[in-house]
């Protein structure tokens, strides 16, 4: 039947009166129990007609339901048409279990009574589908239903699928099923919920939507307690234990067969229960400590293996509402299984992990710093050489930097840095270098801060040898290429960590200093002529975004040698239009008010308006009022310079004018500039038309300007109104 059709009926339905509906469900069930042809869409005519009604209030189709109904079940399945008797069956299971659900007045042994006439055809008995309406009507009445599980259990093999799909009695009991899970799981024994379970998860595999079934679940879940350990915790073990059975394949070997491993522990633990929280991560951490992943691997690309994967990566649900123990158990399955994914998955699986890392960070590091360091190495290795066959993930090298920021000692971090040196050398091309050093020396950047005197010698020595590889391999800096100015990069946040580990260590050596000293010397002259001449890198044909990082680094780094005071002059603030916008907000947050107004005040008379609206413009929106009112002192020369501005870019000049409005208010140039924004939207008005952005920034200026003349008794010209 036409699904667009029975949409159309559904709503007749719902608006018929109770003696309607009583009509039309005896002339169909009298259909049923006479005739062999067209009872298919009268069965479903039925079901979908006692959805659509008010039962609890229609107690002439409640016995219509409990005496006649039954009786068409039994002659149905006396003529073999047993895919309409478990429609007409399901029928009666919802019009029971509604009333026990929700009236008052029904008798349970009454309500048994009905149930009890479906069991006389034998037949029903090794159906799959009617011993699941049973349990849930029994259960619905508060019965015992040990019996009828097991009854279920031994129906399951009977399962067999029907070319009428609609009517295919496994989809009707798999959609059933997955409707009262939560129900139905906390009546089973571990050996039935796994066995359902796995019937559902092959069910939805084999159709690769495997996501439509985790959204039930969490659909109507709200992860209680309760629910979670009987339904989320048991579907997962499954989960997993599919996945283990498909991951074996791709081993040759038993060592290092990560589905093997899964299988023996992941569900292990998973599957006891009544564990405490100290206990199980315990037994996390023994089981990570003793498993050795793979270092070769064999991509699965396996259909099933990717939506399990794709699954307890949280497609269609969120992971940071799994309980602790099951994000656990996914972080220690997805690392071990990085050099088994595919470059699709890839990605995917790594960001769900630093998700999960992400959702208690000290739970996981803790975790993670349980690991032998045998172990651990391994999986920093295997982290990173897969992260650099999978485009360089970025994801990946925060991953690692997150595996060596793990809780361990800083002689424990000196041999991971060591084992990284080493892994980066023997790499065969400069760009992976690159991507094996850098999270080491983020680490190193983030950490060296912390460091007391006692423990900083072995890290300085260790912080030494990764600056002089990075300079070796930056040296000579004879060209500008990419890889060459990341390495740059990398060699100045590393200087800066090897000289605060110095200064802050009574060991180091006069010979030590004075080579550091020299490197300091060089970046502090390099420095300088990158923030004093942005437009040559422009030349070398370096990208913006690669050119902002590059400058960023160089004024952090001038920062902290405290030179703020060069940038902080017209010899560099004139090439600030080369700059990135966050750069430049970097720069006026540092800086003192002081300094800026020192800027503003000096002579700048021989500099073209646009190489100072960049420096205007930052400052016009900045956060801080107090800066931001610097401008007061200069509006004539902002004047000057968005006169210039509107003749090339009035876009532009408009999204500067709403900016500077508040701080123009007030001052001796307000008229004039008021007047000027006027004119330029006068200009320019055909073109606002047809310029949504420009529209909207205009009359946000427009809206502005009227607010202020309100605020302060003052009239609005008609233009704004």
């Amino acid at each position: 039947m036409n699904e667009i059709f029975l949409t159309y009926l559904r709503k007749e339905f719902v608006v018929m009166s109770f003696s309607t509906v009583c009509s039309y469900a005896k002339k169909w069930i009298d259909f049923l129990m006479k005739n062999t042809s067209g009872i298919r869409n009268h069965c479903f005519l039925l079901k979908h007609l006692i959805c659509c009604t008010d039962l609890l209030q229609n107690k002439q189709l409640q016995l219509l339901l409990h005496e006649i109904l039954p009786q068409a079940y039994c002659h149905l399945c006396l003529m073999k048409q047993y895919s309409i008797a478990s429609v007409v069956a399901e029928v009666i299971f919802y019009s029971v279990a509604l009333l026990a659900a929700y009236s008052d007045e029904y008798d349970r042994e009454t309500l048994q009574s009905v149930w009890n006439k479906l069991l006389l055809p034998e037949v029903c008995m090794k159906s799959a589908h009617f011993n699941l309406c049973t349990v849930l009507v029994m259960s619905s009445l508060d019965f015992d239903c040990t019996q009828h599980m097991q009854c279920l259990e031994n129906s399951l093999s009977n399962l067999k699928e029907n070319d009428d799909l609609s009517l295919s009695t496994r989809k009707q009991f798999l959609i059933l099923l997955k409707a009262n899970l939560g129900i139905l799981l906390s009546h089973c024994q571990p050996s039935q919920s796994e066995m359902l379970l796995n019937i559902l998860i092959a069910f939805h595999l084999e159709n690769n939507d495997l996501y439509l079934l985790i959204q039930s679940i969490f659909r109507h879940s709200r992860l209680t307690d309760a629910y979670a350990s009987k339904v989320v915790q048991p579907f997962f073990r499954c989960l997993l234990l599919n996945l283990s059975l498909l991951t074996d394949e791709n081993f040759a070997q038993q060592k290092g067969n990560v589905g093997i491993w899964i299988r023996e522990n992941v569900v292990g633990i998973l599957s006891i229960s009544n564990k405490s929280y100290e206990d199980e991560l315990n037994s996390w951490k023994i089981i990570m400590s003793s498993f050795i992943p793979p270092s070769h691997h064999t991509l699965s690309s396996d259909e099933r293996f990717c939506q399990i994967v794709q699954s307890i990566c949280g497609r269609g649900y969120s992971l940071k509402s799994l309980p602790v123990s099951l994000r656990v158990a996914l972080f220690c399955v997805l690392i071990s299984l990085i050099p088994c994914i595919s470059s699709e998955l890839f990605e995917i699986a790594i960001e769900s992990t630093l998700s999960i890392m992400r959702s208690d960070t000290k739970l996981f590091r803790v975790l993670i710093n349980s690991f032998k360091e045998k172990i651990l190495k391994k999986y920093i290795k295997i982290l990173l050489r897969c992260g650099c066959s999978n485009n360089y993930s970025k994801s990946t090298q925060i991953l690692v930097k997150e595996f060596l920021l793990s809780g361990c000692s800083r002689d424990m971090l000196a041999v991971k840095s060591d084992a990284i040196l080493k892994a980066a050398v023997q790499r065969p091309l400069i760009e992976e270098e690159y991507y094996f050093l850098k999270p080491l020396c983020d680490t190193f950047d983030e950490i060296h801060r912390e460091m007391n005197a006692g423990e900083n010698s072995a890290l300085r020595i260790s912080a030494e040898e990764i600056f002089q590889h990075v300079y070796g391999l930056v040296s000579p800096l004879d060209c500008m290429d990419e890889i060459k100015l990341s390495l740059f990069e990398l060699s100045l946040s590393m200087l800066l960590v090897v000289k605060t580990l110095q200064d802050n260590d009574t060991t180091v050596t006069e010979e030590e200093i004075e080579n550091i000293a020299e490197h300091v010397t060089n970046a502090d002259q390099l420095c300088k002529a990158l923030c004093k001449h942005p437009d040559r890198l422009i030349g070398l044909g370096i990208i913006s975004e690669q050119m902002s990082q590059l400058l960023k680094r160089s004024i952090l780094w001038m920062v902290k040698r405290g030179k703020l005071g060069h940038i902080i002059s017209w010899k560099y603030v004139k090439y600030f239009e080369f700059y990135d916008e966050s750069n430049i907000n970097e720069i006026i947050s540092i800086a003192s008010v002081e300094m800026l107004k020192n800027l503003l005040h000096s002579s700048s008379h021989d500099l073209q308006p646009s190489k100072k609206f960049a420096l205007y413009f930052a400052l016009a929106k900045h956060q801080n009022e107090e800066k931001r009112k610097l401008l007061f002192a200069v509006l004539k020369d902002v004047l000057e310079i968005v006169v210039d501005i509107a003749g090339r870019d009035y876009l532009t000049a408009i999204d500067f004018l709403r900016h500077i409005l508040p701080v123009a208010t007030g001052s001796a140039y307000e008229r004039d500039f008021v007047s000027f924004a006027l004119a330029i939207l006068a200009v320019n008005c055909e073109s606002l038309s047809s310029n949504f952005v420009a529209l909207r920034k205009t009359l946000s200026l427009l809206l502005d300007k009227k607010g202020i003349d309100e605020r302060e008794g003052g009239t609005v010209s008609n233009f704004t109104h």
